[in-house]
């Protein structure tokens, strides 16, 4: 396909250039593996845990929310420098050791901002 051959080389310019790092698919099924290990329970109070049952690490686990806001979490270390505020939206990354897990909550002003599922998903390593 044309396109896709177009679209590749692109990618294979940007990697031999330095400013594209692709991981090895062996890599990429690793982390869908360990991801799969991960827990997403969502609370009343507005806060979320995220909760790693597998036997390995997860590292960098990334998450984001649609909003700006100031986020804390309790149970794994989050740093200021593992959180990025852009407009109408905050990243954050961490690493959650095996069977740890993290509460996530998140405030806007004085205000608690209500973290859920805008619709339900889960990742299925593997399948299609």
């Amino acid at each position: 396909e044309p396109a896709i051959d177009r679209a590749l080389g692109r990618l294979e310019a940007h990697v031999d250039a330095g400013k594209l790092w692709v991981a090895p698919w062996q890599d990429v099924g690793d982390r869908l593996v360990s991801l799969d290990a991960l827990t997403l329970t969502y609370h009343a109070n507005g806060s979320a845990t995220l909760a790693n049952d597998g036997t390995e690490a997860i590292h960098g686990l990334t998450f984001a929310i649609p909003r700006d806001v100031e986020i804390a979490g309790a149970g794994a270390s989050l740093s200021a420098s593992a959180i990025r505020h852009d407009k109408g939206r905050t990243t954050a990354w961490l690493d959650l050791e095996p069977g740890a897990s993290v509460t996530l909550t998140a405030r806007s002003g004085s205000s608690t901002v209500m973290l859920a599922a805008a619709k339900r998903a889960k990742i299925l390593p593997g399948k299609p």
